[in-house]
């Protein structure tokens, strides 16, 4: 039995020892993995961090996305050769990197690839701008796996951001926040939406507003119906409902309502104005022929253009000494037949000083850009309008719907690459930013551009898919750069927030000329695609009714009489570019 007994002692020391072992080697093997895990997960916010770093400085620095404003790299090269980042964005990268815990040298390694290219490839599915990927490696000691043979293990990680398009909800966007002032004495400062009288608002693709006024970032006086499946508002901002004590939120009540009352949101992207960061639709035509239109009888100072047909170029009034005199191009005969087209397809149209069709024209419009540049003011009988259709002009594509589309450009004198003929640069002080107002009964059918169909040549036009009408940003009363920002406090002594933006000196604070202003009746039903105004302008709409697929983005809406207006949206929406990781 003694025998028996120290035999069995025996045998369990044996079996503790073996299993003292494989926990031993469970416990190793534990702290292997978290450790891996561990590192994995640190490296992996290391390479996020660095590559969003890497694209958000570029940005941040105003460089255009080409290779040499920016750092392309297609090659991952090592943060160890400092000289191939050096004095570009991807420096960043590198440093963000190394403030996350891996710095370049011993047993990490992070190296950097970026280009200009779309896809990314390690991304091959998402279209981009620009991309930078971030790979970081580490090796670390190992306890349990340095029995077998294995006393190090390579932890990886990887990142790509991107500079890219993200499709922008909603078809009914207000700029304007709360202390921006306004030249329409309606809206005044941080008022976005003024209503009076009835009518009807549908939006089915949603309402953004982005004042913080309370009350008042919307006034509704009247007996309107706002028909829209949300409506997000800025921080603590509401809408005005008859009197200053109905408020929405918290509530909506009759005679005016809201179906949807409005949700108060963080800032963000959905409160910005879409086209930053892309500028201003470049002018793509590589020349244009000069057309000065003469005088005729009744008209010294020229400008005026009989009914036929008109090809791209540089519309401008000359007197009969051949001087330019800065007054609209006016379609002279007032029930002709007007044709602008171009053999070769996509045309650009420049006219200086100015628009005018008031009558009863029939007006054909090729696809292309057409530039209303600069008026005069004092010299032409329909004031400062930049643009102005009265009576019942009838404007059609012809190529509705199928072709590259067309943009309508409103612009001053100082829009990025405006072609200005040398008779106009003499009078080219004179010509001020205008207004556009188009009133009348005419049906105007008209589609914004089609990505998809631009020709080679336009295809700097893309980014800018579906404008119909676009706004210059210098015609405005806040202030933007040129690629399309609006400046916030920080290059005018201000908080260095959105808040409180530059004013812009070029528009005087009661100036009328930021205003796009649309009376259209029940026949003015085809009007697809965006219209844009930047913030600081303002669209009025006085009609009976406007029913069409629009994406509309602008400072602030004022309405007058009892419109019905549905705005459908359109089925490719704008995108913004918005920096983002991908991967």
């Amino acid at each position: 039995m003694i025998l028996y007994g120290a035999k069995g002692r025996g045998q369990a020391l044996i079996m503790v020892t073996l299993a003292i072992l494989a926990m031993c080697g469970v416990l190793g093997l534990a702290v292997d993995l978290g450790w891996s895990y561990y590192v994995r997960r640190n490296a992996q916010a290391a390479a996020d961090s660095a590559a969003l770093a890497a694209v958000a400085t570029a940005q941040r620095l105003g460089l255009t996305y080409s290779c040499g404003a920016v750092g392309c790299n297609a090659t991952p090269s090592s943060c160890a050769s400092p000289t191939k980042f050096d004095g570009t964005n991807l420096d960043s990268a590198c440093v963000y990197a190394a403030q996350n815990g891996f710095s370049q040298g011993g047993n990490v390694n992070v190296t950097v690839a970026s280009n200009v290219s779309s896809p990314a490839p390690t991304v091959p599915g998402v279209a981009v701008i620009y991309w930078v990927t971030v790979r970081v490696n580490q090796s670390i000691p190992q306890l349990f796996s340095a029995v077998l043979g294995n006393p190090t293990a390579l932890v990886s990680a990887r990142a790509t951001a991107a500079w890219t398009n993200v499709v922008f909800q909603g078809s009914l966007s207000l700029l304007n926040r709360q202390f921006d002032s306004s030249g329409d004495p309606n809206l005044g400062a941080g008022t976005d939406l003024y209503w009076t009288g009835s009518g009807s608002l549908n939006v089915p693709s949603g309402i953004m507003i982005a004042s913080q006024k309370n009350p008042g970032a919307g006034v509704l006086l009247g007996s309107q119906h706002v028909t829209a499946p949300f409506t997000d508002i800025l921080g603590g901002g509401t809408v005005e409902n008859n009197s200053p004590s109905i408020v929405c939120p918290p509530s909506c009540s009759s005679p005016a309502s809201w179906s949807t009352p409005p949700v108060s949101k963080s800032d963000g992207p959905i409160f910005w104005d879409p086209f930053s960061g892309k500028g201003q639709p470049p002018l793509v035509a590589p020349s244009l022929p000069d057309v000065p239109v003469l005088p005729t009888p009744g008209f010294p100072l020229g400008g005026n253009l009989p009914a036929g047909t008109y090809g791209p170029g540089n519309y401008y009034a000359v007197d009969s000494k051949g001087i330019a005199t800065g007054v609209p191009i006016n379609l002279s005969s007032t029930s002709g037949s007007y044709t602008f087209n171009n053999s070769s397809g996509f045309g650009e149209y420049v006219f200086y000083g100015g628009f005018v069709a008031n009558g009863s024209q029939h007006i054909t419009m090729a696809p292309g850009q057409y530039v209303f540049a600069g008026t005069i003011g004092s010299a032409t009988s329909n004031g400062t309008n930049v643009l102005y259709t009265n009576g019942s002009p009838s404007i059609t594509e012809s190529a509705s719907g199928g072709g590259a589309g067309i943009m309508f450009v409103f612009a001053g004198m100082n829009y990025p690459g405006l072609p200005i003929p040398g008779p106009v640069q003499a009078i080219s002080q004179q010509l001020g930013y205008g207004s556009v107002y188009m009133d009348g009964s005419g049906p105007v059918t008209l589609h914004g551009l089609n990505a998809s169909q631009l020709p080679g040549f336009a295809d700097a036009l893309q980014p800018f898919a579906p404008v119909v009408f676009w706004q210059d940003q210098g015609n405005s009363h806040i202030a933007y750069d040129g690629r399309g920002y609006v400046q916030d406090g920080t290059f005018c002594g201000g908080d260095g927030t959105l808040d409180h933006p530059c004013t812009n000196p070029a528009v005087a604070t009661n100036s009328t000329t930021p205003q796009l202003y649309l009376n259209g009746s029940s026949t003015i039903t085809s009007i697809n695609g965006a219209i844009y105004q930047p913030r600081g302008a303002w669209f009025k709409f006085n009609g009976s009714g406007l029913n069409s697929a629009v994406q509309l983005v602008t400072g602030g809406m004022d309405f007058n009489g009892s419109p019905s207006l549905n705005i459908t949206g359109v089925s490719n929406s704008i995108t913004t570019l918005q920096i983002a990781l991908i991967e």
